[in-house]
């Protein structure tokens, strides 16, 4: 990819090795180009992250969040991964979309549990957190 910025011409190249982006920049740049190498490559070049929009948490600094499917290659990829253990972060389950709404509407996610979810709008799943569900179809839990 390439194209011509304030500070003169600059290329980009992505290489996605597993799913850690390698981004290499040539060319005159100063900090507003790169910013803009970095924008382009999360609108074009990043997989969108499918969130579950019926399912709220909220986290630690009072974000709504969503729970989200899986991108990696491997068991969870495509499914939402879960917890009833509030012990530990290792455990998780996958689920389909389905079996996660099956399991709120059984009230299984009412006293314990917990789902990965990041904040709506955000495509990185790094520093996703495990979240108790609050709100299920615009309901309080328990339903």
């Amino acid at each position: 990819m390439s194209a011509v910025g304030r500070g003169g011409v600059f290329c980009m190249a992505i290489s996605i090795a597993g799913a850690i982006p390698d981004i290499s920049v040539s060319g005159k740049l100063g900090g507003e180009g790169v910013r803009l190498v970095i924008l382009l490559y999360r609108i074009i070049a990043m997989p969108s992250t499918e969130l579950l929009t019926d399912v709220i948490g909220i986290n630690s600094a009072g974000v709504v969040c969503h729970p989200f499917k899986g991108k990696r290659e491997g068991p969870k990829k495509d499914l939402f991964s879960y917890t009833f253990k509030t012990d530990s972060n290792v455990g998780y389950e996958a689920a389909t979309e389905s079996e996660i709404k099956r399991m709120i509407e059984a009230g299984e996610f009412n006293e314990k549990g917990r789902i990965r979810m990041i904040p709506a709008g955000t495509q990185a799943t790094g520093n996703a957190s495990a979240l108790s569900v609050k709100r299920y179809l615009g309901k309080s839990l328990p339903i």
